[in-house]
């Protein structure tokens, strides 16, 4: 883990993202995929999807 300058971030090593298959198997529930559309809805600032 490394601190920025100012002590109030942190960078943590992580791994690569992930493959399609890895994010159907790690999240089921998340109602899309790896480059599927997700078309805009007029008004709408932010969506609540649960893990």
């Amino acid at each position: 883990m490394e601190w920025g300058q100012s002590g109030e971030k942190a960078a943590l090593p992580l791994g690569g993202p992930l493959s399609a298959t890895e994010l159907a198997e790690r999240f089921p529930t998340l109602p899309f995929t790896l480059g599927g559309t997700r078309p805009m809805v007029r008004g709408r600032i932010r969506e609540y999807v649960a893990l």
